[in-house]
């Protein structure tokens, strides 16, 4: 009798593991779908709210300039339209990971980052510009805009920098530091493949494309290849001299 109730004793503790685990997996099926349905909504809400345009805020808010300003979609070369889509506000989409579509973005100048699933090219519709950080004139020596003190100085010489030297490394670093973020794995094979290129000293070779705008009423010349230019990504490495450890790293 004494194996039986232990078989007995044993199935029962085996259907309650059954039981707990299928629960598990309902309530984490009942989680996911909640996420994906906040998420899709959360999209809706973005994307009727970049549908209005700018002009629908108060005049007192809004410069001449907002109200003429093109929509982001508007900046999407046509020769593109096929393989990325626009998403909201500043941000594209594409299923497509492809290096040679990466460098072709990164020539059109976007910046291309990503989720786990997609590829999520953004082009800032404003852009900034960095002031010359030397001026040299004819009638003057060159001269450094940018101030470094004594004690930056001094502190500097712990460390060592180098380009393109461990590019691994440094996406390890942003990982730990940060999270995967928009680092994910589909999106470090592309720029892994644009940096490989770039070691060559080559890099990838994305097409120069004219487009000009459709004449009234549609119609027009097709887009017209004029051109190559050279993309290449970088790995910058800051080390600490003492320890040879990676400090500081950035990708771009």
């Amino acid at each position: 009798m004494t194996p039986q109730l232990r078989t007995s004793s044993t199935s029962r503790k085996n259907k309650s593991n059954r039981s707990s685990r299928k629960q598990q997996q309902q309530q984490q099926q009942q989680q996911q779908h909640q996420t994906c349905t906040s998420q899709r909504n959360m999209a809706e809400e973005n994307k009727k709210r970049d549908d209005n345009d700018e002009g629908s805020l108060s005049s007192n808010s809004v410069s001449e300039d907002d109200e003429n300003e093109s929509p982001a979609s508007s900046f999407l070369p046509s020769y593109l339209s096929g393989m990325i889509q626009h998403s909201h506000s500043d941000f594209f989409v594409s299923l497509c990971f492809d290096p040679r579509l990466v460098a072709q973005l990164m020539c059109e100048g976007f910046l291309p980052i990503a989720t786990e699933r997609y590829l999520i090219p953004k082009l800032h519709k404003r852009r900034c510009v960095i002031h010359p950080l030397l001026s040299n004139t004819p009638s003057s020596p060159p001269k450094c805009h940018v101030h470094t003190s004594r004690s930056t100085k001094k502190k500097s010489k712990r460390f060592a920098v180098s380009i393109n030297a461990n590019f691994t490394e440094v996406v390890s670093g942003c990982h730990e530091q940060h999270g995967e973020g928009w680092l994910y794995p589909s999106i470090v094979q592309a720029f892994k493949a644009l940096h490989d290129a770039t070691r060559t000293g080559v890099g990838l070779q994305a097409a120069l494309i004219d487009e000009q705008r459709p004449r009234r009423g549609g119609g027009g010349p097709p887009p017209v290849h004029v051109g190559t230019c050279a993309v290449r990504l970088y790995s910058v490495e800051v080390w600490n001299v003492a320890t040879g450890a990676l400090a500081a790293g950035e990708l771009g």
